[in-house]
């Protein structure tokens, strides 16, 4: 027959038990609660990028400065191609197969700020030597693009092998190698996807995703489920095993 003292010594650890379980099912629930918090926030940036791509198409000169404004809203622009200080982005990959993105800067007449244009990805086996001449599309030319803002680092990031040729790219080291200003914002011209003689496919903005969040959620409130129910199961069985018997005298 247990003792008084060993009741109250399973009776504490059953408490600490229960506490520990609410405890752990509280964070877990604020966790669940705070991966819905990420999906309401992707969706909303889903929305938003999909009524910038919507817009009307605007003159380039009319973008918005402000990154979140501007992100993905479609742009015109006519200039001329500067292709002896295109840049190469290096290891870019489409379909499973390895290649690298063409950047050309684009010149205004009578503008000193030229326009950096990704015109498209362009297949390379080893993902960073291609034949950049045999893709030269004609000089003037009438871009309709969307609109990124343009990543820079403080210094040289990594993967950059020189400012016409890199890994990652970095407006910061581009204009470095540039002779003349480029404009903070990267242009992703727009047009036929598919190959077409000497014009690169053209990219498109990445499919609206809404990531694996309500997944996660999902699984932080079974974890919260789980504990509790653990805590009330062993709270109940440990009570029956202890629960005084009728001879018990």
């Amino acid at each position: 027959m247990p003792t008084d003292g060993t009741r109250g010594t399973v009776r504490v650890r059953v408490i600490v038990f229960v506490v520990i379980a609410v405890a752990l099912a509280t964070l877990f629930a604020r966790l669940g609660f705070w991966q819905l918090d990420r999906l309401a926030q992707r969706r909303a940036l889903n929305a938003e990028v999909a009524a910038n791509f919507g817009a009307v198409p605007v003159p380039v000169a009319l973008l918005p400065h402000d990154s979140a404004a501007m992100r993905y809203r479609r742009v015109t622009l006519r200039g001329v191609f500067d292709y002896a200080n295109e840049v190469v982005v290096t290891q870019r990959i489409r379909g499973g197969s390895p290649g690298v993105n063409l950047l050309t800067p684009l010149r205004i007449a009578g503008r000193d700020t030229a326009y950096l244009v990704n015109r498209g990805w362009v297949y390379s086996p080893d993902g960073k030597r291609i034949d950049q001449p045999a893709w030269r599309e004609g000089d003037t030319a009438d871009v309709l693009a969307f609109a990124l803002p343009a990543l820079s680092s403080d210094s040289a990031a990594p993967g950059v092998a020189s400012p016409k040729l890199m890994r990652t790219l970095d407006f910061h080291v581009v204009q470095q190698g540039m002779p003349y200003p480029i404009a903070r914002v990267h242009l992703v011209q727009l047009g036929d996807t598919s190959p077409k003689g000497n014009i690169p496919p053209r990219l498109m903005p990445p499919p609206p995703s809404e990531g694996a969040h309500r997944s996660y959620a999902v699984q932080w409130f079974s974890f919260a489920a789980i504990a509790l129910i653990g805590a009330g199961i062993f709270a109940y069985t440990d009570r029956n095993r202890h629960k005084p018997r009728v001879d018990d005298t």
